[in-house]
């Protein structure tokens, strides 16, 4: 199975604003997967949306230390863009991104 598809339903969770079930799912790839950037970078993300902004922090600079691909980058710059946003905040940016 390709990697990315380990990927897609944390993704998926994470754009569907279900950022607790995000949260788990991505959790579970990195726990096989430890040195898939992808998934941390999809972790840093919904760690982020749920106010873990340390959290977030820690996995987003890993990803792009394991991978330091555009895509990752701009998933860090995002992560350092959300220091303990409230929840109005972390909403609009998910409207935004969908």
């Amino acid at each position: 199975m390709a990697r990315f598809t380990y990927g897609d339903l944390s993704w998926t969770l994470l754009m569907a604003r279900r950022y607790d079930q995000a949260v788990k799912e991505s959790l579970a790839v990195v726990e096989r997967l430890p040195d898939f950037g992808y998934a941390r970078s999809v972790l840093g993300l919904s760690y982020a949306l749920t106010g873990r902004s340390a959290e977030a922090m820690v996995e987003a600079q890993r990803a792009a230390q394991i991978d330091d691909g555009p895509l990752l980058l701009v998933y860090l710059a995002q992560v350092q863009a959300f220091p303990e946003t409230s929840r109005r905040q972390r909403k609009r940016w998910s409207t935004w991104s969908s």
